[in-house]
């Protein structure tokens, strides 16, 4: 195999990389191994604290998430329903607006970097998914959630939550 050759099948791998994968344990999705969380929403174990429907904003986004608390911890729940966009470096926040998308400026949404705070990478772009949220982050000055591209500043959709 030539050196050309051999260059150019890794720098595919490695963009291909960089972007997001779609739903399932794909090659480049990492996963925690959590329940799934309609496994987790038994009366038993959860608690629902808030809950919203993902809308469009710089790319297609919809499907539930809900805060949920769980034992001592709180949790973002992606419901079943949920799909976004792919796109490179999404983030999963939580962002102080109740109403993010009407204070934002269309096409990108940007965030700016002290209305919110990074709950984690998003694992993929369909199904459900489930993100503790640090014990550090108070519920009460959140009002939202929102699937952000950090590289951009772009946000991709956002659920206000009640």
């Amino acid at each position: 195999m030539s050196k050309g050759l051999t260059a150019s099948i890794l720098l595919l791998i490695l963009a291909l990389s960089a972007c997001g994968s779609e739903g399932g344990s794909g090659p480049f999705e990492s996963s925690q191994g959590d329940p799934s969380p309609t496994d987790l929403l038994s009366p038993e174990t959860a608690t629902v604290l808030r809950a919203g429907q993902f809308a469009d904003a710089e790319r297609p986004t919809s499907g539930q998430v809900q805060l949920a608390q769980i034992n001592e911890q709180v949790h973002v729940l992606l419901g079943q329903d949920f799909k976004t966009a792919k796109g490179p470096d999404l983030q999963v926040v939580l962002h102080r607006s109740s109403d993010l998308l009407a204070q934002l400026d269309p096409p990108t949404f940007p965030l700016q970097e002290a209305d919110y705070v990074v709950i984690g990478p998003l694992r993929g772009t369909r199904g459900p998914q489930k993100y503790t949220v640090p014990a550090s982050v108070n519920l009460a000055d959140y009002g939202s959630v929102a699937i952000w591209c950090r590289k951009f500043n772009a946000t991709f959709g956002a659920a206000n939550l009640e």
